[in-house]
C-alpha cells in the first residue's frame, strides 16, 4: 500500500515525535520520493523527523536507524520498506508506481500502464455515498457507460460482454445489482482492484476490451475489525476476524431494504429500470402492481498461512437479484391476476495455493468455479400466454504458474490454464406449445510464457508475454502476444508503449428486445466458429505522462480493432435488429488527464476523443457506419476538497449523444418501419452534475463513524440515453426514449471499530 498525501511543510519541531506513516506522507508530498511496501507492514512507530531534507539513500539510512524496519533505496525516487525479519531476496517487489493518487486518494497508475485502486484508502468522488469500484472505474479516461449502468462498462468503445471481470480469480458473468444500476461486488471486501485497458499480462485470458481484476488480498490480523453501514438502498456489514495466529476470516454481507421501504432514490432507480419494458406497456405506465424487488450478496474469504513460505486462500461469493410483479385483467367472470418474475443469481468459489520453493522460485496453483443463472417468467394476460426463459453459464478453471527470478533484473513466468465453459438457453411457451433447451460446452487449454526486465538504472522496464490457446471443439490454435514497455525520459516524463492480442469465445446476444421482460434482454452464448465466431482483438497504444510539482498530465493515443462481432451482440434497434451478420469495429482515440493538487484541493479534467465505426460487409452497401456505442467526445471535471474531517467533491460529466437511426419520410413499407441511413444522427449531448459530502468523526476512541450525502444529477437535467421507434396501438410510428436518472439524493452512515 502506498500513501501520498497533499502538500505538507516540515514546520514541526525536529524533536517532536510523529507517527511514521504521517512522516512518510509528508516526505512524499514535499518531494519526488515514493515509498513502496506491502499492506501488512505496520507504520505506527513514533519517530523524530530528520531536521534536513535528504535524498532516497539518506532517508533510507535515517529511517532504518530510527525504526524496526529496513528501508532500501531502489533508485533515486523509490524506497522499499521491508520487515527486518524478512530477507531481502524473499521479498516480492510491488508494481512500480509512476503516478500516485490520480482523481482521488487510493488510485495509482503503474509503469506497466495498469491502474490500481485500493478501496480501503479511497478518498471521495462526486455522486457516491459509499465506495463503489465499478463507479470509480468509470471516472478513468476511456471508460464510460453510455446507458448509465455500472455493469455495462464501455472500455474504449467495446460492449460490456467484452470485459473480463474477475473477483478473486473467478470470472463474473454478473456484476450488477438492480439489474445493472448498482455494483454487485461489495467494495468493502475488496482490498485491491487492477484495471487494464491494454498491454495486459498473458495470464489474463478473455476480455477483448479490458480487464477489471478485484481481489480480497487481506493479511493476517491480531484483532477483529468491523465495518457496518446503511444507505437509502441497502445495508451491509464487513469484518475480518483472526481465527488463530496463522488464520484469518473475512466476511461480508449486503442486502437491499427496497422490499421493506421504497425510498426516493429506489423509486428513481426503479423508474429508470422499468422504462420501455414489460413492467409497463408502451402506452400505459401503470400496468404493473404489487412489485417486489430485492437483492443481496454474501462473500467469505479464508486465509491460512501454512508457513512463512506457504499460503492457502479460499474465497466464495453469492449474488442474487429478484423482481416480481402482478398484472390484472378484468373479464366477465371477474379480475384475473398472474405473477411475472425475473431472478438473477451468481455462485462462485476459488481456492489458491502459494509455495516459495526457493528464494528465486515460486509455485502457485488456482482452482475456481463460476455459475450464473437468469430465469424469467412472463405472463401475457391479453394473449393468454406464458413464456419461461432461462440463461445459464457454468465455468470451471485451473491455473498453474511458476515464477522464476533469474536475477535482480530479469523475471520469467510460465503457466498453464484449463477452462471448461458450458452455456444453456431454455425457452418454454404454453400457447402455442413449444419448448427448446440448448446447452453447449467448450474446453480450452492455454500455455503461457512471460518475461519481465528492468534496467540497471530502473528507468526502462518491459514485460513481454505469449499466450497460446487451443480450442479443442474447433481444433483451433489462437496465439496472443502481449507487450508493455515503459521508459522514464526524466524525473518528470515517462513514455509508455502497450500492445496486445486477445480473444474470447463467450459473448452476449439480443434476440428480442422484450426477452427477460425487456430488463436484462442479453443472454450469454458460446461461439460455434461459424455464425457466432470467436471474437478477437488487436490493440496498440502510445502514452506520455508528466508528473512534477503536484501537476499531472497524461495522454494515451490508441488504435483497437475487434473482429468476429455479430449484429445480435450489438443490440441494434433499427433495420438490422433481426438481421444476422458478422463484422468488426475499429476505434481510434486519444485519452487525456490533467490534474493539479494544492494543499487542501485536488482538481482534475479528463477528455476522450474517439472515432468508433462498424464494418459489416453485408450491411449498409459495404460502407462503414458509426458504432452503437460510439461517443466521439467525453469529458469530466471534478474538484475535491478536504478540511480536517470534512470532505466534499463536485463534478461535471458530459459526452456526445450516442448515434441512432431515424425512419425515412415514407415511414412504413409493408407494415414495417423503413429506416434511413443507420446511426446517421445523434442524441442530444449528455450532461450531469454530481455532488458528495462526507464527515468523518469519532464516537469513542476505538469507534470511527462517517456520514455521507450524495446528489446524483444535481441540476435534475433530462438526459436521453437511447431512442428507438415502434408502432403504437393505432399502428402509427412512435418515438421511444429511455431517460437517465433524474435528481437522486442518497444518505449513508457507517461505523468502523
Amino acid at each position: 500500500m502506498i500513501f501520498l498525501a497533499v502538500e505538507f511543510s516540515h514546520s514541526q519541531s525536529p524533536e517532536r515525535k510523529i507517527v511514521l506513516a504521517t512522516y512518510i506522507q509528508q516526505i512524499e508530498s514535499s518531494s519526488e520520493l515514493i515509498f513502496n511496501y506491502a499492506d501488512d507492514i505496520i507504520l505506527d512507530n513514533l519517530i523524530i523527523p530528520s531536521s534536513e531534507s535528504l535524498d532516497s539513500k539518506g532517508y533510507a539510512n535515517y529511517l532504518t536507524s530510527q525504526t524496526g524496519l529496513v528501508f532500501q533505496a531502489l533508485d533515486a525516487y523509490t524506497i522499499l520498506i521491508i520487515p527486518k525479519k524478512s530477507p531481502t531476496n524473499d521479498t516480492q517487489l510491488l508494481d512500480p508506481v509512476f503516478i500516485s493518487n490520480i482523481l482521488t486518494q487510493g488510485v495509482f497508475v503503474n509503469s506497466d500502464g495498469s491502474t490500481n485502486i485500493t478501496p480501503s484508502d479511497f478518498g471521495i468522488l462526486a455522486g457516491l455515498t459509499d465506495i463503489d469500484v465499478m463507479q470509480i472505474v468509470q471516472n478513468l479516461p476511456g471508460i464510460s457507460s453510455v446507458n448509465e449502468k455500472l455493469s455495462d462498462l464501455n472500455i474504449r468503445g467495446g460492449t460490456q460482454d467484452q470485459n473480463l471481470i474477475l473477483w478473486n480469480g473467478i470470472k463474473m458473468y454478473q456484476s450488477g445489482h438492480l439489474f445493472g444500476l448498482l455494483s454487485a461486488i461489495n467494495s468493502n471486501a475488496t482490498q485491491k482492484v487492477t484495471v487494464l485497458k491494454n498491454g495486459s499480462s498473458a495470464f489474463y485470458g478473455d476480455g477483448v476490451s479490458g480487464t477489471i481484476d478485484m481481489s480480497s488480498d487481506f493479511s493476517l490480523i491480531k484483532k477483529p475489525t468491523f465495518d457496518l453501514g446503511s444507505n437509502l438502498i441497502s445495508a451491509d456489514v464487513h469484518s475480518i476476524v483472526p481465527l488463530s495466529s496463522r488464520q484469518s476470516l473475512q466476511l461480508s454481507a449486503r442486502r437491499s431494504i427496497t422490499d421493506a421501504v421504497q425510498t426516493p432514490p429506489f423509486k428513481n432507480y426503479f423508474n429508470r429500470l422499468s422504462q420501455n419494458t414489460d413492467l409497463t406497456t408502451l402506452d400505459n405506465e401503470e400496468l404493473f402492481k404489487n412489485e417486489r424487488f430485492y437483492f443481496y450478496d454474501l462473500s467469505l474469504n479464508y486465509l491460512y498461512e501454512i508457513s512463512k513460505k506457504e499460503r492457502f486462500q479460499f474465497n466464495t461469493i453469492y449474488i442474487q437479484n429478484a423482481l416480481s410483479f402482478d398484472e390484472d385483467l378484468p373479464s366477465a367472470s371477474g379480475t384475473r391476476q398472474l405473477n411475472s418474475s425475473l431472478k438473477q443469481k451468481t455462485v462462485g468459489a476459488s481456492a489458491s495455493y502459494f509455495k516459495q520453493l526457493s528464494p528465486d522460485l515460486n509455485l502457485s496453483g488456482f482452482l475456481y468455479l463460476s455459475r450464473y443463472t437468469m430465469e424469467g417468467v412472463n405472463n401475457d394476460l391479453a394473449n393468454e400466454q406464458r413464456l419461461i426463459q432461462n440463461n445459464s453459464v457454468e465455468e470451471k478453471g485451473l491455473k498453474l504458474k511458476l515464477d522464476y527470478n533469474i536475477n535482480p533484473r530479469f523475471n520469467f513466468k510460465m503457466g498453464y490454464q484449463l477452462n471448461e465453459t458450458g452455456v444453456g438457453n431454455l425457452e418454454d411457451i404454453n400457447a402455442p406449445l413449444f419448448r427448446r433447451y440448448i446447452k453447449e460446452v467448450i474446453i480450452s487449454n492455454s500455455l503461457i510464457n512471460e518475461l519481465s526486465f528492468i534496467s540497471k538504472d530502473t528507468k526502462t522496464s518491459f514485460n513481454a508475454g505469449l499466450r497460446t490457446n487451443y480450442i479443442d471443439k474447433f481444433s483451433k490454435f489462437i496465439v496472443e502476444p502481449r507487450l508493455s514497455v515503459s521508459h522514464q525520459l526524466s524525473k518528470k516524463w515517462q513514455l509508455e508503449i502497450l500492445a496486445e492480442k486477445k480473444s474470447q469465445y463467450v459473448s452476449q446476444a439480443v434476440y428480442f428486445q422484450n426477452d427477460f421482460l425487456g430488463i436484462e434482454k442479453r443472454r450469454w452464448k458460446l461461439s460455434n466458429n461459424s455464425s457466432i465466431p470467436i471474437v478477437q482483438s488487436s490493440q496498440v497504444s502510445l502514452g506520455l505522462h508528466y508528473n512534477k510539482n503536484n501537476w499531472l498530465f497524461s495522454m494515451d493515443s490508441y488504435y483497437k480493432k475487434v473482429n468476429g462481432i455479430t449484429t445480435r451482440s450489438q443490440g441494434f434497434q433499427n433495420q438490422y435488429q433481426f438481421v444476422d451478420a458478422i463484422g468488426l469495429y475499429e476505434v481510434k482515440g486519444i485519452d487525456f488527464l490533467v490534474q493539479k493538487k494544492w494543499s487542501v484541493f485536488t482538481s482534475w479534467l479528463t477528455y476522450s476523443l474517439s472515432q468508433n465505426e462498424y464494418d459489416f460487409k453485408a450491411l449498409n452497401s459495404q460502407t462503414n457506419f458509426p458504432n452503437n456505442y460510439s461517443v466521439e467526445h467525453a469529458f469530466s471535471w471534478s474538484i475535491n476538497h478536504s478540511f480536517n474531517s470534512f470532505k466534499y467533491a463536485l463534478s461535471v460529466n458530459g459526452h456526445s449523444g450516442k448515434p441512432y437511426t431515424l425512419p425515412t419520410q415514407v415511414g412504413v413499407v409493408d407494415s414495417t418501419i423503413e429506416y434511413a441511413t443507420p446511426n446517421a444522427v445523434n442524441l442530444p449531448d449528455y450532461l450531469r452534475v454530481d455532488l458528495s459530502l462526507r464527515y468523518d468523526f469519532k464516537l469513542q476512541s476505538a469507534l470511527d463513524a462517517s456520514l455521507s450525502l450524495s446528489i446524483w444529477n444535481l441540476l435534475n437535467r433530462t438526459n436521453v440515453l437511447n431512442r428507438f421507434y415502434s408502432f403504437d396501438t393505432s399502428n402509427q410510428i412512435m418515438e421511444r426514449n429511455s431517460e437517465a436518472l433524474g435528481l437522486t439524493p442518497n444518505l449513508s452512515f457507517r461505523l468502523r471499530f
